[in-house]
């Protein structure tokens, strides 16, 4: 009963309510997976990791070895 009144107040329907918390608790889950994964490689080579050797005009800025 709630649901659907929650659905009739904001003009929406029940589906599109428990699909958006569920995308929401996705995406939690999702980082909270990512940041356990990050932890875990700590002394790992990050090869691909070519963010900070690059500037905004794809000028090589930095390439330590």
């Amino acid at each position: 009963m709630q649901l659907d009144l929650y659905c009739k107040q904001n003009n929406t329907t029940s589906t599109k309510v428990i699909k958006g918390l569920l995308n929401e608790l996705l995406d939690d889950f999702q980082k909270e997976q990512r940041h356990k994964k990050k932890e875990g490689l700590k002394n790992q080579l990050k090869l691909f990791d070519v963010e900070g050797y690059y500037d905004k005009g794809g000028t090589q800025l930095d390439f330590d070895m």
